[in-house]
This record gives C-alpha cells, sequence and structure tokens, in this order.
C-alpha cells in the first residue's frame, strides 16, 4: 500500500509535466527545477519528509498549480489534501476553560454578553438563541 507521503511525491511528478500550461514559461521552468531537486531529496528517506514540505511550499506560491495538484491528489484518492494550504498560525493545542481572548486587532474587552448569533443577530436589539437550542438572553 502506498503511503499519503509516496501518493503526494507521485502526484508533484505528474504535475510537473503541466507547468508550462498552468505558468508562463520562465515562471514554469523555475518551478520545475526547484520539484526536481525536491523530488530527487526526496529518494532519501531521511530526507524525504523535509523535501515534501519545500514542494508543497513552492507549489502553495501558485495557486492555479496548487488546485491542479488538488485534482490530481483526489483523482488518486485522497479526500483531504490538507497539506497544500497554510497551517494555522500559533502553537494550536486546548485553550482552557475561562481563558479571556483578545482580538489582536483591536485588543478592548468584549462586553460581558455573548454576541448573539443566528438570524435574530440581523435585527437591530433583538438578542435571542446563542446558538441551536441555547439558553435565552
Amino acid at each position: 500500500m502506498e503511503s499519503l507521503e509516496e501518493k503526494y511525491l507521485e502526484a508533484i511528478r505528474a504535475l510537473k509535466s503541466e507547468l508550462r500550461q498552468l505558468l508562463g514559461p520562465e515562471e514554469a521552468e523555475r518551478l520545475n527545477r526547484r520539484l526536481g531537486q525536491y523530488l530527487r531529496w526526496a529518494r532519501s528517506p531521511a530526507r524525504r519528509e523535509r523535501a515534501l514540505t519545500r514542494a508543497l511550499a513552492a507549489i502553495r506560491e501558485h495557486p492555479r498549480v496548487r488546485d491542479r495538484l488538488a485534482e490530481i491528489l483526489r483523482r488518486e484518492g485522497v479526500e483531504e489534501p490538507y497539506r497544500l494550504y497554510e497551517p494555522l498560525p500559533g502553537e494550536g493545542g486546548e485553550i482552557p476553560a475561562g481563558t479571556l481572548m483578545v482580538c489582536p486587532v483591536d485588543p478592548k474587552p468584549l462586553p460581558d454578553a455573548a454576541p448573539v448569533c443566528g438570524p435574530a443577530a440581523a435585527l437591530p436589539g433583538a438578542r435571542g438563541r446563542s446558538g441551536p437550542g441555547g439558553a435565552q438572553r
């Protein structure tokens, strides 16, 4: 059985032949050289993960190429080609209950009342449920 890593590498190999149709000739040649280098690095199991990460980063610079790679991967059975997209910023992990979150753009504290969600939120002064089945405010 082919690993997910191998499916990505195989899809990148297939994509290389389409670069001229997706990009201009000069940009296609530059990306083709970079991908060729990363695919050579990927032959070594010790370097495979890093090579794949760099190849995908190069592909992400070109949205049309990234979208075409996603099509190839789906055709090969990769349902969620999550590695084609930028990871979310930050460390991730759990946020303990009671942690105060502030907007980095406008760090003013929010009012005590939670925002109203759903259709009632569009009505001025409306206070409805906090979500499906939520408590009335």
